[in-house]
């Protein structure tokens, strides 16, 4: 039989979240949904400073999706595309090296040594939290001070840091509510690959490994 359910919003084990999942729920950047990108530490959200290439990369209250230009989407390749200006977050210069360089919106570039890919990397406390860390420069998206709650803050790329109070982890909200379809075979749950589980003894235990990815929850 074929069931379809709405996911909790877990990616694994149960870990703390500081998203009420009952109303926001943290999903994976990487499932190619558009949504926004909230920073653990003050709430506030990734936000393009105008419309025009060259615009720094802040922190700033968040928007309800449909009235902001708060709302991105990875791609497979890392590049990090915002809905209404279509331009793709990246490291100002070329491949620059150092902490405390600004992070802006810029033309999407093809080319192989573009500083326009990142990469995700989870936390270890907290299911829903991640760092963004760029393919060519290996540093991570960073909001400079400590926990500045400042509306306007730009932000930079910097070393990345592991410890939580670090301004390095964000969550992400998709713009919609992903349902995940299961079968079930010999009392078995099978949603596909998802971190790389063939099959699930439970509904629930199949729910949380799915965690809203997107396109990468079968």
């Amino acid at each position: 039989s074929m069931v379809s359910t709405q996911s909790t919003g877990y990616r694994g084990s149960k870990k703390a979240c500081k998203i009420n999942k009952c109303n926001q729920d943290c999903g994976d950047p990487r499932s190619g949904m558009w949504g926004q990108f909230m920073a653990l530490n003050t709430g506030m959200c990734m936000d393009p400073s105008a419309s025009g290439s060259g615009a720094n990369l802040q922190l700033n209250q968040c928007q309800a999706s449909h009235k902001g230009d708060h709302v991105f989407q990875m791609d497979a390749q890392g590049y990090i595309r915002n809905k209404r200006t279509r331009y793709c977050v990246n490291v100002h210069g070329s491949r620059d090296p150092n902490c405390n360089t600004n992070v802006n919106m810029f033309t999407c570039q093809s080319y192989s040594s573009t500083d326009q890919r990142w990469q995700i990397e989870w936390s270890t406390f907290d299911d829903c939290a991640f760092r963004i860390r760029n393919k060519a420069t290996n540093l991570c998206i960073d909001a400079p001070g400590n926990s500045d709650p400042s509306a306007g803050t730009n932000l930079i790329q910097c070393t990345c840091e592991d410890r939580k109070d670090s301004d390095h982890w964000f969550y992400f909200i998709p713009e919609e509510d992903r349902m995940c379809k299961y079968t079930q075979q010999n009392n078995k749950y099978l949603p596909g690959l998802v971190d790389h589980h063939p099959a699930y003894t439970t509904l629930i235990s199949a729910q949380q490994a799915c965690s809203r990815l997107g396109d990468l929850c079968a």
